[in-house]
């Protein structure tokens, strides 16, 4: 592209990231986010898995730190935890695997903080722009070129639709998206798909641990018997 500009769908941690990605290849860049931000690191209505355990494996944090260098010891200096491997003990359906030493580690914090770190420092770059609480309805363009979006106040389906130019879209929209339809619309070819369904459900929640309940040194992950709920899991954590 031409340092035109570029519309990202979606303003979640995928979306932030493109954003922030495209610093310097497009001129102006718009996130179109249908929530509103939350002042802080809060859930939000938008990311409902949230609410689960999350963490940064190896390779991601160091991914997000080559991406935007700070970003690890912003996260580790709001709460984040840094988990050595070796130090982590894992049964499996066999038992409990054998220790050993590892020197790769993974970041231990809340989904809401790693999203508003990342957040944080993508509304500090004077080339984002940002629509929130805005819906993207439509695609604008012919099958050979994009040229922009359709968006709409949300919640109001009587509100006007207005269009957005674009010389990129990116569709950061998760897998709800709508972009498969609104390219039929525009006389596209069907987008091949893969889908692999692993049958798995994962409940999940908050809680805290009677005082002496985990040793402070124990991390643990727990799967189930084959046998049993094959789709559970569990985690826990000292400290």
């Amino acid at each position: 592209m031409e340092r035109g500009t570029a519309v990202v769908i979606g303003g979640g941690l995928a979306g932030l990231l493109a954003a922030w990605a495209l610093r310097g290849y497009a001129e102006r860049i718009v996130i179109v986010e249908r929530d509103r931000y939350p002042e802080g690191p809060a859930f939000r209505s938008g990311v409902p898995q949230a609410r689960h355990a999350h963490l940064l494996l190896e390779a991601g944090h160091r991914a997000l730190e080559e991406l935007m260098p700070g970003a690890r010891e912003e996260l580790l200096a709001a709460g984040a935890v840094r988990v050595p491997m070796s130090g982590v003990r894992w049964l499996s359906a066999a038992g409990w695997l054998a220790e050993y030493e590892s020197e790769v580690a993974f970041l231990s914090c809340t989904r809401p903080l790693l999203d508003h770190t990342v957040l944080r420092r993508v509304r500090a770059e004077p080339s984002v722009r940002w629509l929130e609480n805005t819906d993207v309805v439509g695609l604008l363009g012919t099958p050979g070129e994009l040229t922009g979006v359709q968006v709409r106040a949300r919640g109001d389906a009587r509100a006007r639709v207005r269009e957005l130019g674009a010389e990129m879209v990116v569709d950061a929209s998760g897998r709800t998206s709508s972009v498969p339809a609104w390219l039929a619309r525009l006389g596209c070819p069907p987008i091949p798909r893969s889908a692999s369904t692993r049958g798995c459900r994962t409940p999940a929640g908050c809680t805290t641990a009677r005082p002496g309940w985990i040793r402070a040194s124990t991390r643990s992950i727990c799967r189930p018997r084959p046998r049993r709920a094959q789709a559970r899991r569990g985690a826990a954590r000292g400290g």
